[in-house]
């Protein structure tokens, strides 16, 4: 018998977490801090974020509350770079964990998109964006 993963589930087993994006603005610079796992499933919340932010010189996608990523959502991270710098904007990841970096690693893109990983003290999210900010929930 084929059992097939219901709601909430991966093949597998283990439950899927749910993702959470927030902007956070700053003149030219935005901030989109993102928690859970990025996947096909959960990758277009993210796409969305970006494609909002379009006008911003800099946008920064802080992956330290990421705790999956797959390769469909390295593609879609890579492709919304290129759509920011398309428009004379540029995005930078931080905060990438371990095996999150390592996927960029495998996928071959590091040379297309700019990723630090998460013991990176340059690159602290914080930093890039200042404290005089404004905090949008951009979904749960």
């Amino acid at each position: 018998m084929t059992r097939v993963a219901g709601p909430g589930e991966r093949f597998g087993g283990g439950v899927i977490q749910p993702v959470e994006v927030s902007v956070l603005e700053q003149g030219a610079t935005a901030l989109i801090t993102v928690s859970g796992e990025l996947d096909i499933a959960t990758m277009p919340l993210v796409r969305s974020a970006v494609a909002r932010l379009a006008g911003h010189a800099q946008v920064v996608l802080d992956l330290e509350g990421v705790s999956f990523i797959d390769a469909f959502a390295v593609g879609a991270i890579v492709s919304a770079g290129a759509s920011l710098g398309a428009g004379a904007g540029c995005l930078r990841v931080v905060g990438a964990a371990p095996g999150v970096y390592r996927v960029f690693e495998l996928t071959g893109v590091l040379a297309q998109v700019e990723v630090h990983p998460l013991a990176d003290p340059s690159t602290t999210a914080t930093e890039q964006v200042g404290g005089h900010a404004r905090r949008q929930q951009v979904a749960s």
